[in-house]
């Protein structure tokens, strides 16, 4: 990935339509999806508003952060915004927007989580370093300091800093993979499957998926093969069903937006892609407790494939592809994949509610 990647002229809108924040976000996402960098605008205005409801991405002093990272992103990019009139986007100082930087990112929940915090910071950081130039530029900061120096900088950080080290956590987590080999099945299918929950669609549930895979895609008849596919998708599965088994029967501890996503999440768990990221607005909200809990679940899941040689023969589709479970040491192994996963997602379902603190809106309301 080179910097004028990231960095684009056909991504910059010098002067915004929209006069309030759902309508900056669409114009935004519009212009991302006519450069060819969403392919989903609906998905991606989505996943937009979810980062939106946990906490606005407006720092204040003038400036907003709208991120998003989902399958709907084809390519990394900063796209920048400049309204002249100012927006009311909720911002943490209560002050209107005028420049926006809309970060997209295919890399994972984590490498998005960081290269948004990174931005954010680092542009708080330029409006201090700059609030110390002769007030006879003042004008000069919003046409040129901030878009320009704030873009080069955000694509420097992108380019130099979080692509090398989340391609250096890929590359030796493959590594450390390929070198377990599949001696001891069990430690295997239960490291492969904690995987998928570290950080939901990454670089470690990434590898976890390309190893297993790739096992599978080598040699579609074995066995071992078939077990280590189970055992992601037992792993992927786990969070969207703990999440959703948490804000059904623990209403005390999620809050009422949390309880409306944990039905969705119902979906996601049963759906053709055993969608992990389901869960990623839990873990955005309360990660120290949402991700360990969901690792623990998922990792139960996978020691029990492993255990009972449950395996599917498919490199994807979730509970879907179940009866294909048949095809590998017999039809009783239709039920041991479904119990993996119960027994998984209601560990991390359990870990996580007791875990977690109760809120103090009314879970009634």
């Amino acid at each position: 990935m080179r910097i004028k990647d990231i960095l684009s002229p056909e991504s910059m809108i010098m002067e915004l339509k929209a006069k309030n924040k759902e309508d900056a976000i669409k114009e935004m996402a519009d212009l991302e999806v006519a450069t060819g960098i969403v392919n989903d605008e609906d998905a991606f205005i989505k996943s937009i508003w979810d980062r939106e409801n946990e906490s606005t991405t407006g720092i204040g002093g003038g400036i907003a952060m709208p991120h998003a990272r989902n399958k709907s992103i084809n390519k990394a990019r900063v796209l920048f915004a400049k309204s002249k009139e100012g927006i009311d986007y909720n911002s943490l100082d209560g002050q209107p927007v005028h420049l926006f930087f809309m970060i997209t990112a295919p890399a994972g929940f984590l490498g998005g989580i960081a290269a948004g915090f990174i931005a954010g910071y680092l542009m708080v950081g330029l409006k201090k370093l700059f609030a110390k130039l002769p007030h006879s530029v003042e004008g000069m900061k919003p046409m040129l300091f901030y878009p320009i120096l704030g873009l080069l900088l955000i694509a420097a950080i992108m380019f130099y800093i979080i692509n090398p080290i989340f391609s250096g956590i890929n590359f030796a987590i493959t590594h450390f993979l390929n070198g377990m080999g599949t001696g001891n099945l069990v430690l295997l299918t239960t490291i492969l499957a904690g995987m998928m929950s570290i950080d939901m669609g990454g670089p470690f549930n990434k590898a976890a998926y390309v190893f297993a895979s790739g096992a599978f895609a080598n040699d579609p008849h074995s066995a071992t093969a078939a077990i280590l596919m189970a055992a992601v998708m037992v792993g992927g599965m786990v969070p969207p069903f703990a999440t959703a088994i948490g804000t059904t029967f623990f209403k005390n501890k999620y809050t009422l937006e949390e309880r409306r996503a944990g039905v969705s999440n119902w979906v996601l768990g049963f759906s053709f892609s055993f969608i992990t990221e389901g869960a990623i607005p839990f873990a955005a909200a309360d990660p120290g407790r949402v991700i360990p809990s969901c690792i623990i679940g998922s990792a139960v899941g996978g020691a029990l494939v492993g255990l009972w040689h449950v395996g599917v023969p498919a490199p994807h589709g979730g509970l879907w592809v179940s009866p294909l479970a048949g095809n590998i040491g017999g039809p009783s192994h239709i039920l041991f994949y479904f119990l993996a996963t119960i027994i998984g997602s209601v560990v991390a379902g359990l870990v996580m509610s007791f875990w977690k603190k109760n809120v103090k809106d009314d879970p009634n309301e």
